[in-house]
């Protein structure tokens, strides 16, 4: 890869996406450092209107997180050791969230859950279907599954990773 794959990854990108791939870009990747101080570094977050949301195509976030990954890669070069960007969808927060950090697999990233590798189409559907807000009074439980057993199961946080 290099910067004709760069080009071909950005160019097109609807501007919303444009907009976040140049906040990224520049922002200096932090390189000194664990995985657990640099993840939280070199984190970026972005969050989508409704109208947003539904104008996008899952490629075109696909691009955008290939090419963020692209940029992320050359700054890291070949002599920084085994590197990682990962990204997944902060449901609290309805955001898309990028990182990277040194890591050679998924259980040394910067986690205190579980974590469940996700392949790149999973991580943009589940960002893109996310629904905006449902209000109190419609929340219903989930058919079959008791508070409790709900409660007793742990978390694990869905990412997509690349290696750098």
């Amino acid at each position: 890869m290099g910067n004709e794959t760069l080009s071909f990854l950005v160019a097109g990108l609807p501007p919303v996406l444009r907009l976040w791939f140049e906040e990224i870009r520049a922002k200096p990747l932090v390189t000194e450092g664990t995985a657990s101080e640099l993840g939280p570094r070199n984190l970026s977050a972005f969050a989508l209107s409704s109208a947003e949301r539904t104008s996008l195509r899952s490629g075109d976030i696909e691009r955008f997180l290939l090419a963020v990954t692209e940029v992320w890669r050359e700054a890291i070069g070949s002599s920084r050791g085994a590197w990682v960007a990962y990204a997944w969808h902060d449901e609290m927060a309805g955001q898309l969230r990028i990182s990277a950090c040194p890591a050679s697999n998924a259980s040394q990233l910067p986690f205190v859950c579980a974590i469940k590798e996700f392949s790149i189409r999973e991580l943009v559907d589940a960002f893109l279907g996310e629904i905006d807000f449902v209000p109190y009074g419609q929340l219903q439980p989930l058919p079959g599954l008791s508070d409790n057993e709900a409660s007793d199961r742990p978390f694990e946080q869905h990412v997509w990773m690349d290696r750098l």
